[in-house]
């Protein structure tokens, strides 16, 4: 069996083929089905003869987008998930980059085929049900690398977007990977809130497959239809963002059948400590910490359950507070600006090797230079440390550092420390230019339901927590915090909305 994703379908529908593959509030489709639809779209493709070529998949959180993948993929393509919220100039711009003749739309996305057809001229648009056949498609054709079965775009909201370039072999790799860490055994049950068009979620639509799984796909995250899909096809596996934990809470845990339940796993951003602790002593399932990204096809490291129980058991901050060790065929290395290895608890950029790396991104050889080392490490633009477990500490992205008075402040430093006051519930730094200190610290606050938390005693607080210089020049509450699909945070929104007017403190220390 050659080592792709369609090899692993085509077992699953042979060995489960009444078993449930895909699931959703709207009813189940059987691995003999999916396997037949599959074949069906994959034939009204373009032939693969002449090499791959990027497909692009628009759509939301719609039970046929593992279908439209997979098909894609079987087709010898390779398919780009594309977000339904995503601009629809951002959307054109990424057609241009990976040379997309062909764009497929989920029944839900449907009415955005007018604006898709206007903005990206170039690219023909057809919504599922209706045969790409009947379409006539641009002359001219970009092929991908040989072997390429998914090219997801990035920063395409804060950056010119890149595509990552993830083949078979990266895919299936991550799948075992994963399968392995999380304890996928036969049988299993993913439930699925997070964005498909984003590689956490599609990296679940390869999972499932792995070992003949269900992949319930949610349309949205609601913390009661979780738990209640979770009862209903007694799933085994949850993934989360860790802002969704404390809503999770919210909605009482103990008052559903959770039984079924093995592993929750989350990642994209740390827990907030106090929400892991909550997590540990109310759900009755193991906590796994992925961390990873794009480029290294998702999950780099992981904390394993045992790890998250023995850290709560012992009150072990430090441990709750990383995102563990390097996963089986990862290897990890922190660099400093002259790449060169640092020691143990020194500060240092993340760097990645493995199977599960990607090769570099589409038709951009500029940024896979500068991300990519010969040696076939690659750069991951966070900052981070080994603790004295070997743990890693994630301490920020290097392009949030802030500046302050020529010394550097990571946001995320000073937000695990405020976490840990009463009434927090999300908090966020982000930087101020400053005529005085050429940029500043502040901390957008989002308290907890019916806390009102007082400024000046978390500034206080801060005060015997961390280095002077790192305190917030200024806190602000606000109701929630701005966040992207998958929860992260989005500093530059903070910075815009809030009233940042630069705070003038009494001369002397910071």
């Amino acid at each position: 069996m050659t080592a792709d994703v369609t090899s692993f379908l085509r077992r699953s529908a042979r060995v489960a083929p009444a078993g449930v593959a895909v699931a959703s509030p709207d009813g189940e489709q059987s691995y003999t089905d999916l396997m037949a639809q599959v074949d069906e779209l994959a034939r009204s493709l373009p032939p693969s003869d002449q090499g791959p070529e990027a497909i692009a998949v628009v759509s939301g959180n719609d039970p046929v987008t593992p279908c439209l993948y997979l098909a894609v993929i079987a087709a010898g393509h390779a398919v780009v998930p594309l977000s339904s919220r995503l601009p629809h100039h951002v959307i054109a711009r990424i057609a241009e980059t990976a040379g997309i003749r062909l764009g497929l739309l989920s029944p839900s996305t449907a009415d955005q085929l007018g604006s898709l057809t206007t903005t990206a001229d170039n690219t023909r648009w057809v919504i599922y049900g209706q045969d790409p056949r009947d379409t006539s498609l641009p002359s001219r054709r970009a092929n991908v690398p040989t072997g390429t079965a998914m090219v997801p775009f990035t920063s395409g909201t804060t950056g010119e977007p890149k595509g990552v370039i993830l083949t078979h072999a990266n895919l299936t790799a991550n799948a075992l990977t994963a399968g392995y860490v999380f304890g996928v055994n036969s049988p299993n049950c993913h439930v699925n809130p997070v964005p498909l068009a984003h590689f956490t979620g599609a990296s679940r639509v390869i999972l499932a497959v792995l070992n003949a799984g269900t992949h319930v796909v949610l349309p949205e995250f609601d913390p009661d239809l979780v738990f209640k899909s979770v009862a209903r096809w007694a799933g085994t596996h949850l993934t989360i963002a860790p802002t969704m934990a404390a809503s999770l809470l919210e909605a009482e845990p103990e008052q559903f059948n959770l039984t079924s339940l093995e592993t929750l796993i989350y990642g994209t951003s740390p827990m907030p400590m106090p929400v892991a602790r909550d997590l540990v002593n109310r759900m009755s399932c193991g906590l796994i910490n992925g961390y990873g990204l794009t480029e290294s096809a998702g999950l780099a490291t992981a904390l394993s359950a045992g790890s998250h129980r023995r850290a709560v058991e012992s009150d072990d901050d430090e441990t709750l507070g990383s995102v563990g060790q390097p996963v089986p065929g990862v290897e990890l290395r922190l660099l400093d600006e002259h790449q060169n290895e640092v020691g143990l608890g020194q500060a240092g950029e993340v760097a990645l090797r493995g199977m599960k790396v990607s090769p570099g991104y589409l038709a951009n050889p500029q940024a896979t230079a500068e991300k990519h080392l010969p040696d076939g490490w690659i750069l991951t633009g966070d900052e981070g440390l080994l603790t004295t477990k070997l743990n890693l500490k994630l301490l920020g992205r290097l392009d949030d550092m802030i500046i302050t008075g020529g010394l550097n402040v990571q946001p995320r430093e000073v937000e695990i420390e405020a976490s840990l006051y009463e009434g927090v519930a999300e908090c966020a730094g982000f930087g101020v230019p400053s005529e005085r200190w050429g940029e500043e610290l502040h901390l957008a606050v989002a308290s907890a339901p019916g806390v009102a938390v007082d400024t000046d005693a978390l500034r206080k607080f801060l005060r015997g927590r961390v280095d002077a210089y790192k305190v917030p020049k200024k806190i602000h509450l606000v109701d929630q915090l701005p966040l992207s699909e998958l929860g992260k945070i989005q500093r530059r929104e903070l910075a815009q909305d809030l009233d940042v007017s630069s705070v003038e403190l009494p001369k002397g220390p910071q």
